[in-house]
């Protein structure tokens, strides 16, 4: 494998993580025989992009763990990192920017700010890694990302981008269905691509805690592969 960042092809100094390591419990969090850290993804990087965004991984985890349709994996990462974190640190709270009481689907849940470009950034280093990951060189063009858990509760045009976004994706799902389902770890993190056939690109699906989906499309148009 190359000895250099699978983002900005600067020398690697280390390995990350993809997704993050910290989705993952530890085996201290879980009952006896659960291993959810089977042969983790790692791809070469360099400082700028592993030891200096590790609080947006814990961003990506903590809005990933509190989402509702998370499944009993991330519930119980919630129940114990989580809840273990902002007991220590009481400002971890903060994340959850101007919370609220809703209802969704019939029942009484939260809502709170996202920061969407710090979530959009991290999905999109997700992407990078995973191409990197298979095919041993940097993706270096644009993704769109689809994200749809992150919707907006506004109405009007806010809601006709919600729609748009849900319909996006399940485009995106109908078109990888035939597609291997990858990833150690299913109930934390599996996904899907493939490439397009009609141009450079690919098509990409991942899937967290088995509820949260998040949708990935690019194609060579902007910039060429260094």
């Amino acid at each position: 494998m190359s000895n250099h960042c699978y983002i900005c092809n600067e020398p690697s100094i280390s390995d990350e993580h993809i997704p993050p390591q910290c989705l993952f419990p530890e085996s201290k969090d879980l009952p006896s025989g659960f291993n959810f850290r089977k042969n983790l993804i790692t791809v070469p990087s360099c400082a700028e992009h592993n030891l200096r965004k590790s609080g947006d991984d814990e961003y990506l985890l903590f809005v990933l763990v509190s989402n509702f349709n998370v499944n009993s994996v991330g519930l119980h990462h919630w129940r114990t990192k989580i809840r273990r974190a902002m007991q220590k640190r009481p400002s971890k709270r903060g994340i959850f920017h101007n919370p609220q009481r809703v209802q969704y689907q019939g029942k009484e849940t939260g809502a709170y700010s996202i920061d969407f470009e710090r979530l959009k950034r991290q999905f999109d280093f997700i992407c990078r890694g995973i191409y990197f990951f298979h095919f041993n060189e940097p993706w270096n063009h644009d993704i769109d990302l689809v994200i749809p858990f992150a919707l907006s509760r506004a109405s009007g045009e806010n809601q006709k981008y919600n729609q748009a976004m849900t319909k996006l994706i399940n485009l995106v799902s109908q078109s990888l269905e035939h597609e291997s389902v990858l990833g150690e770890n299913p109930e934390v993190f599996y996904y899907q691509y493939k490439l397009k056939a009609e141009s450079p690109g690919f098509m990409m699906k991942m899937v967290f805690y088995n509820g949260i989906e998040v949708a990935a499309i690019s194609e060579s148009k902007d910039k060429g592969l260094q």
